[in-house]
Formats: C-alpha cells, structure tokens, sequence
C-alpha cells in the first residue's frame, strides 16, 4: 500500500501530528490552527483538509479552519 497520492500530502491528524510529503512530523502546536501553515508554505505544500478525530470542538471549531479555506471533518 502506497502513502503516496493527492490526499496524503494535505492531511492533518489533530493529535499534534501532520504529514506532508509522506513524512509524519509531529509537532508541539498550540491551540491555533494557523501553526502548521508557515511550515507547510516552506515546504511547497499546502493544507487543503483536516480530520479531526478528536469528535469534540474543545481543541478546534470547523470555522477556525473554514477561515484558512481548509476543509474539516
């Protein structure tokens, strides 16, 4: 099974871990959602989708996201 494919690149797991090019990096944000953005940008990438597993709005709202023009699950 292949990591590889438009999805992976843009995938954000709100358990402080993101992945970009096939690499989790794990990463002590804060409670903001617009941490993991400036690095993305470095990278060439960028953050279309996050999903949240969490099933709470106590860390992050769908708006906080929505705002960045990312979508949220």
């Amino acid at each position: 099974m292949s990591n590889s494919g438009p999805i992976s690149d843009k995938l954000v797991r709100l358990v402080r871990m993101y992945i970009l090019e096939n690499k989790e990096q794990t990463e002590e944000w804060e409670e903001e959602p617009e941490e993991p953005f400036p690095q993305a940008r470095e990278q060439g990438k960028t953050i279309g989708l996050v999903v949240d597993l969490t099933n709470t709005d106590r860390y992050y709202k769908k708006t906080d996201w929505e705002n960045y023009n990312v979508k949220y699950m």
